[in-house]
């Protein structure tokens, strides 16, 4: 836009409404409230919003309503509070709201996200390529569980064993057995022993 036009708050206002990401181009109305208000009707970039203005639960709310493209937008813009928030990561996932890749760098690069084994559960239910992705887990049977179990889905019953680790492969070779038999064998076998052991703590619990 030529520079006289950038202050017409008449214009700015034609244009942020049919399009809220219009208001970029206005960068001296910024500011203006109003302004504003309109343009998060159609866009739901936090960019959009003057940084006094922008709290967390403003954030929250604009995040859970954006789509996943302007997302990929407001996730610089993301605060170290909400960055680090769990149940905010909990809502994102549950409701599908970013690519895979920016969830990705949500979960691996901020806070103590990837070292959150629900979360990572979480992450790789709905999104099971990012399983590999994931090194320190790699050897966990329910996530391995998940993974295949997902994966199956997505390719109507098959699932590439590339990404499981050898050791995992060949003590499936050893009981003779389907890779994917193992690990399901191996998960219900891990969560009988996470059974048995939350309930002797609530025994012991009790006896106190």
């Amino acid at each position: 836009l030529a520079d006289e036009v950038k202050d017409n708050e008449k214009i700015a206002q034609i244009m942020t409404e049919r399009n809220g990401n219009n208001l970029e181009y206005f960068p001296l109305l910024k500011e203006n409230k109003e302004l504003v208000k309109i343009a998060l009707k159609t866009s739901k970039r936090l960019s959009l919003i003057p940084k006094k203005d922008c709290n967390d639960l403003m954030i929250e709310k604009i995040v859970l309503s954006a789509t996943r493209e302007e997302n990929s937008f407001n996730l610089h813009y993301l605060s170290q509070t909400i960055k680090e928030s769990k149940s905010f990561m909990t809502q994102i996932i549950e409701q599908d709201k970013m690519f895979q890749e920016d969830l990705f760098t949500l979960i691996n690069d901020y806070g103590n996200h990837k070292n959150d084994y629900e979360l990572i559960k979480l992450c790789i239910e709905k999104h099971p390529d990012l399983y590999p992705r994931f090194y320190a887990w790699k050897e966990d049977y329910e996530l391995i569980h998940i993974y295949i179990s997902e994966m199956k889905k997505k390719m109507n019953g098959a699932y590439s064993s590339n990404t499981i680790p050898a050791t995992i492969k060949a003590q499936a070779a050893i009981h003779k057995i389907s890779i994917d038999k193992y690990v399901f064998n191996k998960t219900l076998e891990k969560r009988s022993q996470n059974w048995q052991k939350d309930n002797s703590m609530k025994t012991k619990k009790n006896k106190i």
